[in-house]
Formats: C-alpha cells, sequence, structure tokens
C-alpha cells in the first residue's frame, strides 16, 4: 500500500492550490451590466419604433439589430482586454 502512495505522490508532484473565488466576481459584474444595458436597448427600441405604426417591426430591427450587435461586440472585446485568462 505504501509503494502505491509513493507511485502517486511522484505522479502529481504539485501540491493542490487555493483558487481566488474572487477573481471571477469583476467578470460577473460585467457581464450582468453588460445584460442589463441589452435589455434597456431592447426597451428604449421598443419605445421609440412604437410611434411608426405599420413600420414597427423594420423600425425597431433597423435600430436593435446594430445597437446590440455593437453592444456584443464592444463587451466581448472588455472581457478579453481586462480579463484575460
Amino acid at each position: 500500500m505504501k509503494e502505491s502512495m509513493k507511485e502517486v505522490a511522484t505522479r502529481n508532484p504539485r501540491p493542490l492550490e487555493f483558487q481566488n473565488t474572487f477573481k471571477g466576481f469583476p467578470r460577473w459584474i460585467l457581464a450582468a451590466a453588460l445584460n442589463i444595458l441589452i435589455l434597456g436597448e431592447l426597451t428604449w427600441c421598443m419605445y421609440w419604433s412604437h410611434g411608426a405604426g405599420q413600420d414597427m417591426a423594420a423600425v425597431f430591427l433597423m435600430s436593435f439589430v446594430p445597437m446590440v450587435l455593437s453592444t456584443l461586440f464592444l463587451g466581448r472585446l472588455l472581457m478579453r482586454k481586462l480579463y484575460r485568462g
């Protein structure tokens, strides 16, 4: 039995390390802020396109899609720049 314990110890010479659970917290905050921003954009675009009458869907899509795509792009860029890992 002691022989097998030595074999296990030599296979994994690195001791277990404490993982910092706070490290991911700012990333979580950024993700939550981006989600709230996208919901705000959705709300604003629906309110803004409401007065368009028959063209509501077209006005909504022309305003929301570019806005949300730019937010997603910038959010991904921020995640990569600020939290490399």
